[in-house]
């Protein structure tokens, strides 16, 4: 592996080696902060104008850019712990006391957001069943890497979907009024199901399982309006 550094930075290391009697070291490094610096080369310049260091802080999420990583080196930034992430170094003592929690409202709210793209990313696939949308289980999603053909995927998605309606038949009507939609994600031991409730989700599909079903849930925030027109009015007012 080659790592290129900056004259400057040859010559910090290059006073290290020295106190540390690494001779050796110091001398290679003592060759390298003589070498022509080509950063001062017009289309280097250009080039890392172009193309620069991008960096986002772990804990306020803000992005800053640097034409070059020695840069980085001046600026209030750096790596957490040493090795980890970059962050402000006003935001470590924040990111220290509160950071545990951020990534896991971060990991949830990524997790809602794929679950909200798959079940009314593709509004062709939804219909109406009993208030809720409903989305369908086309078979190619189903073969699971050529273990099954698609005839067997076929018949693994009907009966996916049937489940599902079973389920949502089972529920009571305060729990289906709550229902904003509803999917069948594939069939591992049980019939994975995952629901998109409005206001809360009841405790009894709450990543629970019964039966030969298990249940995955999260709260539906905003949706397309293309989506929205086709909630009754009750749920509607709810998202």
């Amino acid at each position: 592996m080659r790592i290129s550094i900056s004259s400057s930075e040859a010559r910090d290391i290059r006073r290290w080696a020295m106190e540390e009697e690494k001779h050796g070291l110091a001398d290679r490094l003592f060759r390298a902060e003589h070498q022509m610096d080509f950063s001062s080369w017009p289309f280097v310049r250009k080039w890392q104008a172009n193309h620069p260091v991008l960096l986002q802080c772990v804990c306020c999420q803000q992005w800053e850019a640097f034409a070059r990583h020695r840069d980085v080196k001046k600026s209030a930034w750096a790596r957490y712990q040493s090795w980890g992430a970059w962050i402000h170094t006003d935001c470590i003592a924040e990111w220290e006391e509160h950071g545990a929690e951020m990534t896991e409202k971060r990991v949830e709210e990524a997790r809602r957001r794929e679950s909200t793209e798959f079940l009314f990313g593709q509004p062709d696939l939804l219909s109406s069943y009993d208030g809720v949308l409903v989305r369908s289980a086309p078979y190619y999603e189903h073969t699971f890497y050529g273990i099954l053909d698609d005839m067997e995927a076929s018949i693994s998605a009907d009966f996916g979907l049937q489940r599902l309606y079973k389920v949502i038949d089972e529920m009571s009507d305060e729990g289906r009024g709550r229902l904003v939609g509803a999917g069948f994600l594939g069939f591992y031991h049980r019939y994975r199901l995952i629901f998109g409730w409005a206001g809360s989700i009841p405790a009894e599909y709450d990543g629970t399982e019964f039966d030969d079903v298990a249940c995955e849930s999260f709260l539906v925030g905003d949706l397309p309006r293309l989506v929205r027109d086709e909630l009754p009015e009750t749920l509607r007012s709810l998202v």
